[in-house]
């Protein structure tokens, strides 16, 4: 077997790229020199989360109509209680959590690497980022679709190791 000069992990912060992690720190502690890189495919997006407010909503004053262009326009119902209601925003697959979660879990074991956060479709930007980096070997997590999203659409794992640069390491 030869030396691994460059390895790359992609880490989607689900358990099994923890086993990735694992198969990467284990492989850094046999070739000291080895240059690891662990990428993430930055996939954040808001969400709104209904909150109640615990305090009373101050009544506003009674309109019984608004005009408008000389019309009288009837105000907006507004739900029982609605303004103690609200929502907040937040962030889920936040990609400096998963690269935070990814530098804990190898500092563990004491393996320096390093983090990278790249856009795009992971499939892709994963095989462009290795063959950019001219990786010698791809390490992966387990395929996560199951069922018929995996027939459908495939596994990202699936289709990087149908399309990557280089050998493809699927941790399980």
């Amino acid at each position: 077997m030869s030396q691994f000069n460059k390895v790359v992990v992609a880490y989607d912060n689900s358990g099994g790229c923890n086993k990735a992690l694992e198969m990467a720190g284990f492989l850094k502690k046999l070739y000291p020199l080895m240059d690891l890189i662990v990428v993430h495919v930055y996939k954040e997006k808001l969400i709104n989360v209904p909150v109640e407010s615990k305090e009373l909503a101050i009544p506003g004053p009674r309109i019984e109509a608004y005009t408008v262009d000389e019309l009288s326009a009837p105000p907006l119902a507004l739900e029982n209680n609605a303004a103690g209601k609200s929502t907040h925003a937040k962030l889920v697959n936040s990609a400096e959590q998963a690269i935070y979660n990814a530098r804990t879990e190898l500092e563990k074991n004491e393996v320096d690497a390093r983090y990278k956060i790249i856009e795009g479709n992971p499939a892709e930007s994963i095989c462009d980022f290795a063959e950019a980096e001219q990786a010698d070997l791809l390490i992966l997590g387990p395929p996560g679709n199951t069922g018929l999203k995996q027939i459908f659409m495939g596994s990202t794992s699936q289709k990087i190791a149908e399309n990557a640069p280089c050998s493809v390491l699927i941790a399980k």
